[in-house]
């Protein structure tokens, strides 16, 4: 497994090497090539630039550098070089900062996930901290800079290693008044139905049991497409016997439930 990331986590004046590994495999979509419809052939999109005297000219990868603009038209450009001489101790450091209880962090904010590993010589004290966090039932957190930007993150013990979870800012989590519904007051037979049906569709988390199923009914249709097959719409779903009032409808669903 290649590192993502290399430097040290720092916690006080405890300071022990780690490197970080994707925690995750995401599958990646089905891939598409635009193509011209008539040719079939791909389409070619080309980085292109204008010159002082306003002629349009084609660019090179190794011609292209980041700018960022200070006026109308004005930039300042940034060498790779450059980035690495942010003066932030998070840069090169797994900052801890404090520990929390935990269950204290938003559910909405985990973003990104990593695996942290003891780099060469720091096995021991990862081990103690690894050991720590696991018997206070703690978890920390903490500031990493990566790709040109500062996070928190959240670290938590995770079988032999530590987890380290990137987290969004506070103020990119979004609030949910905006489409809250009304708050309705409900009978106690229909509670008594909806608890009903939660407990019939109860069942051990076993994600191995999930797979992609659009991704999967695609690749059939383009492989029958491949094959010449003609391609039919689907039909059109039919209309839902479950058309009557709330209390119905939950009877019919614990009905359906029971049945499976």
């Amino acid at each position: 497994m290649r590192s993502s990331w290399q430097g040290s986590l720092s916690c006080n004046l405890l300071t022990v090497p780690i490197k970080l590994y994707k925690a995750v495999d995401e599958k990646s979509t089905v891939k598409f090539n635009q193509l011209h419809r008539t040719y079939g052939t791909r389409i070619h999109q080309k980085k292109v630039t204008t010159t002082a005297d306003g002629k349009e000219i084609e660019v090179q990868k190794d011609d292209i550098v980041k700018g960022f603009e200070i006026a109308k038209d004005q930039y300042v450009q940034m060498e790779e070089s450059d980035f690495d001489a942010v003066k932030i101790p998070t840069i090169s450091a797994v900052e801890i900062v404090q520990f929390i209880d935990g269950n204290e962090v938003d559910p909405r904010a985990v973003k990104d996930s990593y695996f942290m590993s003891p780099g060469k010589g720091g096995e021991k004290a990862f081990s103690l901290l690894l050991t720590a966090m696991g018997e206070s039932q703690r978890k920390a957190i903490a500031k990493i800079t990566m790709r040109e930007r500062e996070h928190i993150v959240m670290i938590s013990p995770f079988e032999k290693v530590l987890l380290l979870q990137v987290l969004y800012w506070d103020d990119e989590l979004r609030s949910c008044d905006e489409i809250a519904p009304p708050v309705f007051q409900h009978s106690s037979q229909e509670l008594e139905l909806a608890q009903k049906l939660i407990e019939s569709m109860k069942a051990p988390w076993d994600p191995t049991e999930f797979t992609d199923d659009y991704r999967e009914a695609l690749m059939v249709l383009i492989n029958d497409k491949a094959q010449g097959k003609v391609i039919a719409p689907p039909s059109a779903p039919a209309p839902s016997a479950s058309s009557g009032d709330l209390l119905s409808q939950l009877m019919q669903s614990v009905e359906a439930a029971d049945v499976k």
